[in-house]
């Protein structure tokens, strides 16, 4: 009968403890939570690993990256970063040799490029790489490299979609011995060079002022005597989406076209007020000089292409095509968007106006989510609330998890500490 008391008791106790109020157990003091909150913003040491890979058979670098990483180390030390970039060393360790009979050398694709619209362009396919079209709408996997090939200049290309870069080296680059400088240049001026802004911007992240979600309006106020189809909001929505899905890990967007014919109705209130909610775009393209401003805001005329003076057979196909777009000429949406997501992005807090949107969403995110663990532990300071130093617990394990990671999803960090802030906020 004693195993089961025994066991018995220790489950008893076990509950027990389990039900102790929090206030039994010591409290972190002033000096934790503020040493924490200084780490936070000073000394965080969040580590993004990036694979130094290449594909030539010709050469071997067996300290580059050590190299590399030395003067990489250096740099951000002289500018007071506190990030680290470990290099993945994934360089041929040897080189195949070719003996006997066998005289054709097999060369691989250097880079495989990512364009705008998902499709792949290899630069020198032999044998031929995937051309798989991408769907650049969805986030990449957080995995950064370098890629390094001989070429017949020192050139760098960032990649439209992946969380890459690629520079091309040559043998003069190889006999001046700079290679680690060209490789450590290449992620701090180009791959992580968003990281480094944003960095030195920490204090200027308005973290108050960020919303998770929010409505984007689109008024099509038109003259209904004159518009007909729906084409062109088909077109707007199309492309808004697509470009909406890149930033909607940072920030939800919801995009609505709202056809108005203002000849007859009024634009609802609801609609017209721009806060931190929503944010409404105008456009018309019946009523051209007529309408300037509605309810104080500006209104977009997206013209109308004008006609070309067409030259050439006039049984032609390309006179015919001309002649075609001159009776029904195209409407330029290009600087109306350009415009919208200009503004759209400055709101939310995209600023970097990189060509890689997937990269500035992810290291933008990054330096909200660290903004908002230093105000958060900042207003813990100010209340020593029960609640709120379980909240100091969960930032705890929350930095702990940062640092252990090797991918870091800095979407879902943010949301985490956008909630914890929120909560510690109404408790003060």
């Amino acid at each position: 009968m004693f195993v089961p008391i025994f066991v018995a008791l220790v489950a008893a106790i076990t509950a027990y403890l389990r039900l102790v109020p929090t206030t039994l157990i010591d409290e972190p003091s002033v000096t934790q939570i503020r040493a924490l909150r200084d780490y936070v913003a000073n000394d965080f040491a969040i580590a993004q690993p990036v694979t130094v890979q290449f594909y030539d058979t010709g050469f071997r670098f067996p300290d580059l990256v050590e190299a590399t990483q030395r003067q990489l180390d250096h740099h951000l030390k002289s500018r007071g970063i506190p990030y680290k970039y470990p290099l993945v060393d994934e360089l041929p360790k040897s080189i195949p040799r070719f003996t006997g009979n066998k005289t054709k050398t097999e060369t691989a694709e250097i880079f495989v490029l990512t364009d705008d619209d998902g499709s792949t362009e290899t630069m020198l396919a032999q044998p031929a790489a995937s051309t798989d079209p991408i769907d650049v709408s969805k986030p990449p996997d957080p995995e950064f490299s370098l890629d390094i090939a001989l070429g017949g200049n020192v050139g760098v290309w960032l990649d439209l979609y992946k969380f890459r870069a690629m520079m091309t080296y040559d043998l003069e680059a190889i006999h001046a011995n700079d290679l680690p400088f060209y490789l450590a240049q290449t992620i701090l001026d180009h791959l992580c060079e968003i990281d480094f802004n944003a960095h030195s911007r920490l204090l200027h992240f308005d973290f108050e002022l960020y919303v998770p979600e929010i409505t984007l309006n689109i008024v099509a106020a038109e003259d209904r005597v004159e518009k007909d189809s729906t084409v062109l909001e088909d077109a707007l929505m199309e492309l808004i989406i697509k470009h909406l899905d890149a930033i909607r890990p940072f920030v939800n967007i919801t995009a609505k076209i709202h056809p108005i014919d203002v000849t007859k109705n009024k634009i609802p209130n609801s609609i017209m007020k721009n806060n931190t909610e929503q944010l409404t775009f105008i456009y018309l393209t019946t009523l051209e000089g007529f309408l300037l401003q509605i309810g104080g805001a500006h209104v977009y005329h997206l013209a109308r292409e004008k006609p070309k003076e067409i030259f050439g057979d006039t049984y032609g196909t390309e006179y015919l095509e001309a002649q075609k777009l001159n009776e029904n000429p195209r409407i330029n949406i290009t600087d109306f968007l350009s415009s919208m997501f200009d503004v759209l992005e400055t709101r939310v807090g995209l600023t970097e106006n990189c060509s890689n949107k997937h990269l500035e969403v992810y290291f933008t995110a990054k330096a909200f989510t660290i903004r908002g663990l230093y105000l958060a532990l900042d207003a813990i300071l100010q209340n020593k609330s029960a609640e709120n130093l379980q909240h100091f617990i969960t930032i705890c394990q929350l930095v702990d998890t940062i640092l252990a990671e090797e991918k870091h999803n800095w979407a879902d960090h943010l949301k985490h500490v956008f909630k914890i802030y929120k909560s510690i906020s109404s408790n003060v």
